[in-house]
């Protein structure tokens, strides 16, 4: 019987191989037209096996370019970040201020690869467990069309990596690979907002003028001008105050010094006023345009000790590290500022 079948499979293979060597173009169509299925298999151009997380469909089936407005917070509490004339703007329940763009890029490269791909069941009494109650993380997304897409972000919980979000609409509720609490502060209402005292555009080839005051003299003062590019002078013809290349780098360290942290009003800390002996205040004035100044003033210290400034306005506090302060003492015309607070810090 087993010799019978091996005769009947050579028989069938001795007949296909002479009828592909008489019809060898036909052999070629079928051929290709095999190795094409394998393709299509393969590579799976209309999305018929979703095998991995990227090749699943989006939360936000939109380009970066057309979302206008994003709203993220908890209980009505909700940070709003929207673009306009291309530019992205910032407000906190009643407070505006200037966003980080970096982050802000950061948050909408992660939302637009968000994807559809593994769907969980979780009991509605563990729903407070992974994040998903009453306070739960709530996003929505508008697109310059007026399209608006929201969803709910929770933890990630027993599931590890990764973060569990549920769909208002359908109460579906998927686990994503990226972690949106991270990249969006979990929910803290200051993540957005940039720590820079000046703004990041501000270029140091455009300053025309700084001046630092010391609010223990009012005569105190100490003004730097840039002639030319990379070219600062002391306006009181101090020596070796401040030249060269050794200028612009510490100018520049005072320009992208970062705070420790934001305080919004109503402030929750106590802040601790100034003493007679403390106090600096920074105007900086641009070449091109006269009127165009920035200002931040140190207004008073945390309970540890830590420097407060003031920038763009008074709904906005600066906590910065001492380093900061640190930076203005290594200038000799500047240590008479500090010779006597240097013992409060």
């Amino acid at each position: 019987m087993r010799s019978l079948i091996m005769k009947d499979w050579k028989s069938i293979l001795q007949t296909t191989l002479l009828f592909f060597q008489k019809e060898t173009a036909f052999a070629f169509v079928l051929w290709n037209v095999f190795l094409g299925i394998i393709y299509f298999l393969i590579s799976d151009p209309i999305g018929i096996f979703k095998k991995n997380y990227r090749s699943a469909d989006p939360f936000f089936p939109y380009k970066l370019s057309e979302i206008e407005k994003i709203q993220i917070g908890r209980n009505g509490h909700k940070t709003v970040l929207e673009k306009k004339n291309g530019v992205w703007m910032l407000q906190v329940r009643e407070i505006f201020g200037r966003p980080d763009p970096e982050k802000i890029s950061q948050f909408l490269n992660a939302i637009v690869n968000i994807r559809k791909f593994s769907k969980i069941e979780i009991n509605s009494k563990l729903e407070e467990e992974y994040g998903l109650g009453f306070d739960k993380l709530e996003l929505e997304i508008q697109t310059d069309d007026g399209e608006n897409s929201k969803l709910d972000i929770g933890i990630s919980g027993k599931y590890g990596n990764g973060t569990v979000v549920r769909d208002p609409h359908t109460s579906e509720i998927w686990l994503i690979e990226e972690d949106l609490n991270l990249l969006n502060g979990r929910g803290d209402e200051t993540f957005f907002i940039a720590k820079t005292l000046f703004p990041e555009m501000t270029s140091i080839q455009e300053i025309h003028t700084i001046l630092i005051e010391s609010f223990e003299n009012r005569n105190s003062k100490w003004e730097l001008q840039q002639i030319q590019p990379e070219h600062w002078v002391d306006s009181a013809g101090r020596p070796n105050s401040c030249f060269g290349e050794e200028c612009n780098s510490w100018i520049s360290k005072i320009l992208s010094h970062k705070a420790e942290r934001i305080l919004l009003k109503p402030f929750m800390e106590k802040i601790l006023p100034l003493s007679s002996r403390e106090g600096l205040k920074i105007t900086i004035r641009f070449s091109k345009h006269e009127n165009s100044i920035l200002r931040v003033e140190w207004i008073g210290n945390t309970i540890q000790k830590e420097p407060i400034f003031r920038s763009d306005a008074d709904s906005i506090l600066y906590v910065m590290e001492s380093k900061f302060l640190d930076r203005f003492r290594e200038r000799m015309p500047l240590k008479e500022f500090f010779k006597e607070s240097q013992d409060s810090f």
